[in-house]
């Protein structure tokens, strides 16, 4: 039995999914926090949580159903729970560099690595990140309109990604066993 089977045999009036703002798909500048339309995507992934999106809201209109899609249960709607601010990739680097120790990776434009080529170490982190290439380019800047005041009302913050931040994503992905697992 699908969840929404379920939702509509016991006639539970509202149903809160939680999803990504990345169902948004490939685009540039501001996303709003609306319903995805027939993007393009930079990954399965996006597409997959677009498409269950769109499912989602098809049959709760279907059934009559208060569905919220957050990107906290809130009211009817699409909501995108994101930093205002925006980490560079710089710091990011430095972050893992110190969190692991290591010497040497360059943050720097593409034209830079053909005049000094990439070293050992940076290629070896540069195949790590492949999968995480296309947000590393992300023009997207997700509206979250609806979600600062809900945020706001039960004093919530989105914290920011700082080198605590990555230390504790690190830790949880070593404690989970990601690059057993093949996510890394």
């Amino acid at each position: 039995m699908c969840l929404l089977d379920f939702v509509d045999q016991k006639q539970i009036p509202a149903f809160i999914h939680v999803s990504t703002a990345y169902a948004a798909g490939k685009k540039i500048g501001r996303c709003l926090e609306q319903p995805p339309g027939n993007n393009r995507f930079f990954n399965a992934y996006e597409e997959s949580k677009a498409a269950t999106e769109r499912i989602l809201i098809e049959r709760a209109r279907k059934m009559d159903l208060d569905v919220t899609i957050t990107e906290d249960s809130v009211s009817n709607g699409i909501y995108h729970i994101v930093n205002p601010v925006q980490t560079r990739i710089a710091d990011i680097v430095d972050y893992i560099q110190e969190q692991f120790r290591l010497k040497g990776i360059r943050t720097c434009p593409p034209q830079e690595f053909q005049r000094t080529p990439r070293n050992l170490l940076e290629r070896l982190f540069e195949s790590y990140l492949q999968a995480y290439s296309p947000y590393m380019k992300d023009q997207r800047r997700f509206s979250t309109e609806m979600t600062q005041p809900v945020l706001k009302r039960r004093g919530l913050v989105c914290p920011p990604f700082d080198a605590d931040m990555c230390r504790r994503c690190m830790a949880y992905a070593a404690e989970n066993d990601w690059s057993a697992a093949g996510l890394t």
